[in-house]
């Protein structure tokens, strides 16, 4: 299928391919302009479509590139717009993903529309997320289990396991489980014990689908829920590591201060899980509305830093967990002029394009220096997620921090309007930011205690 999909890109694109696979061990391309036909050399089909979109977006005579990451690609746990997720996954095939992450409620809402279009760009699907709940809801309520305990349930857990293993008989291209636990389990539960319950039940589950030959893998995530750091620094408590994959998810990074404090932690925390797992993949936060709200930031220069940090730690892959724009306290106000599908692309543009390239020097970004501006002026906004949680920013709650966020509001402000911008988008980008800023600081200013 994806051999003729290659042709039909080409075809559409007006290109005359030539490829030829030889497979080696990291995904790889390279390609030759000459004599008005493109050869390409890759490891694999999908990575002749990786060379394909490569000449076309740059239109270099001849490149070799390699991937900095074995596994690269988006999280989607809510958006159920299948239009948007077909596009998504065309541009995902554009720059370089392999992997695409549906929680298991999501997949079946959409799975039955978006097979063939992975199906011809050969991009595998992970299925996980915080879904335990969804996945034995029903189980649960038949056999009276509402107040036992999944992970010391024999019963629950091996309805689980053929449960997950039925969705990866379902589809061949699903080729990794990701299970994420409930936060309220953990909160319930001494957090050390329950991460050795969980992390029996992920070994279990990898057992079974290893004793299918289902070739699929499992991970557990490390994340610090509800900013605990317990299910996070897993390895001050668990040293039987060395065989199990680990997602790791450090919410509420500032991002415009790289050795902020916590953050710092952070990636103490990150370094020690990489030497103890089989492999480590970190998920970020590029395009999470939830975290970034409407005053969503630019972050061209936290991510190109961020990727070569994760490149340096030889890390497994980067994912990008994708949340939709959809509350806050201006929600209203701003839904209707706020795209924050196309705005929130920048971000996630710049993340996949450094999966295969060392710098963004080379990717075509209208007014490059605009977008720095704004990223130096509103990303050290970030850090009110940990500041003011379970709060954000944007929802105006936290009454003794009025004084202080109504001044950076202003100053921000004032600094955006300073920004000179030719582009006509960019200055109506411009605008709204600032009428967010405004409307922000004006409730800031009339909170009441």
């Amino acid at each position: 299928m994806i051999k003729d999909f290659i042709l039909n890109e080409a075809k559409r694109l007006d290109i005359e391919i030539n490829v030829s696979i030889k497979a080696k061990e990291l995904e790889y391309f390279t390609y030759d302009f000459k004599n008005n036909v493109l050869t390409i050399v890759a490891d694999q089909q999908r990575s002749v479509l990786y060379g394909l979109y490569d000449y076309h977006r740059s239109k270099a005579p001849n490149a070799n590139k390699k991937a900095r990451f074995n596994r690269r690609g988006n999280i989607y746990e809510v958006i159920n717009d299948v239009s948007y997720l077909k596009s998504q996954i065309q541009f995902g095939a554009e720059y370089y993903h392999n992997e695409i992450f549906f929680t298991f409620f999501l997949w079946d809402e959409v799975k039955e529309e978006l097979k063939e279009e992975l199906l011809k760009r050969e991009i595998n699907v992970t299925l996980g997320g915080h879904s335990l709940q969804f996945l034995l809801k029903e189980s649960i309520k038949e056999k009276k289990l509402e107040n036992v305990f999944l992970f010391e349930s024999e019963i629950l857990q091996e309805i689980l396991v053929k449960k997950i293993i039925d969705y990866i008989k379902e589809f061949k291209l699903i080729t990794r489980i990701s299970l994420w636990p409930e936060d309220l389990s953990i909160e319930r539960h001494n957090g050390q014990e329950f991460f050795k319950s969980y992390l029996s039940f992920v070994k279990y589950l990898q057992k079974e689908i290893d004793r299918q030959a289902l070739g699929a893998e499992v991970e557990f995530i490390a994340y610090n829920a509800g900013l605990s750091w317990e299910m996070l620094e897993v390895t001050n408590y668990e040293e039987n590591l060395k065989d199990v994959n680990a997602l790791f998810a450090y919410w509420g990074h500032n991002y415009g201060d790289y050795h902020e404090k916590n953050s710092l932690r952070g990636m103490k925390t990150l370094e020690k899980l990489t030497s103890k797992c089989s492999s480590t993949t970190v998920l970020e936060y590029y395009s999470d509305f939830f975290m970034l709200s409407e005053i969503y930031p630019s972050l061209l220069r936290r991510i190109e830093t961020d990727m070569n940090y994760y490149e340096r730690l030889k890390l497994e892959g980067v994912l990008n967990l994708h949340v939709p724009y959809f509350t806050a306290h201006h929600f209203d106000q701003f839904k209707e002029k706020y795209n924050y599908q196309r705005i929130h692309q920048l971000n996630n543009t710049a993340y996949s394009y450094l999966g295969f390239n060392p710098t963004l020097a080379s990717l075509h970004i209208e007014e490059r220096n605009v977008h720095l501006e704004v990223e130096d002026v509103l990303a050290p906004l970030t850090k009110y997620n940990t500041v003011l949680f379970p709060n954000r920013l944007t929802d105006v709650k936290n009454p003794e921090y009025q004084a202080i966020i109504s001044k950076e509001l202003m100053e921000a402000k004032t600094k955006m309007k300073e920004i000179k911008i030719e582009s006509h988008t960019l200055k109506v980008y411009q605008k709204l930011i600032i009428e967010i800023l405004s409307a922000y600081q004006e409730s800031w200013d009339t909170l009441i205690d």
